[in-house]
C-alpha cells in the first residue's frame, strides 16, 4: 500500500474533520480497518461475514456495498446531486474529483463513512439492530451539523446547503 504522503492520501488530512475522523479515512485508504477480514489475517477465529447482510466483510464491503452503505450513498448522490458515488475505496478518489466542491464532497464522505462504521461497531458489539435506514441518514447529518464549525467560512455555506438538502430529503422519505 502507499504511504501517508502520497498525493491521493493527502487529501484527508486537509479535511476540516476531527483528527480520529482524518485517521480513519486514511486507515480506511490503506485497507486497514479491522473489518472482518483484516482480523481474519491476523489469526481471528471469527466469522468473516457481515453481520448486516451475510456477504464477506472486506474494507469496501462495509463502507461501499452493504445495502444499508448502498442506501446511504444513494441516498447522498440523489439528495445532493452528485453525478456518482464511490462503490470501493479506490472510487473515492474518482468521486471527489466529479463533484464541483471537493472540500464539502470530501467532508460528506467522512461523516457517511464514519456512521457506517460506528453503525457497524454498534451492531457488532452491543447487538443494535438499524430499524430502518434512513436512522443511518439521521445520525450522519447530526455528525456532519456537529462538524460544520470546523469547517472553513468560503465551504461553510455549501455545507450547510448539502446539509439542508439531506434534511429536505429526508423528510420527503418520512
Amino acid at each position: 500500500m502507499e504511504g501517508c504522503l502520497t498525493p491521493s492520501c493527502r487529501v484527508f488530512w486537509k479535511c476540516r474533520v476531527p483528527l480520529k475522523i482524518q485517521i480513519f479515512m486514511w486507515m480506511t485508504f490503506r485497507d486497514s480497518i479491522h473489518s472482518k477480514v483484516q482480523l481474519k489475517k491476523r489469526n481471528w477465529a471469527g466469522q468473516e461475514e457481515c453481520k448486516l447482510c451475510g456477504r464477506e466483510e472486506s474494507t469496501d464491503h462495509l463502507l461501499f456495498q452493504c445495502p444499508v452503505a448502498c442506501f446511504l450513498w444513494v441516498f447522498i448522490k440523489e439528495s445532493v446531486g452528485w453525478p456518482l458515488y464511490p462503490s470501493r475505496c479506490e472510487d473515492l478518489c474518482v468521486c471527489l474529483k466529479s463533484c464541483k466542491s471537493h472540500k464539502t464532497t470530501l467532508f460528506i464522505c467522512a461523516g457517511a463513512m464514519w456512521v457506517l462504521w460506528k453503525t457497524r461497531n454498534d451492531h457488532v458489539f452491543d447487538n443494535k439492530i438499524v430499524p430502518n435506514p434512513t436512522v443511518v441518514v439521521h445520525k450522519m447529518v447530526s455528525m456532519l451539523r456537529q462538524w460544520s464549525p470546523m469547517v472553513k467560512q468560503k465551504e461553510k455555506r455549501q455545507v450547510d446547503e448539502a446539509i439542508a438538502k439531506m434534511l429536505e430529503a429526508l423528510s420527503k422519505a418520512e
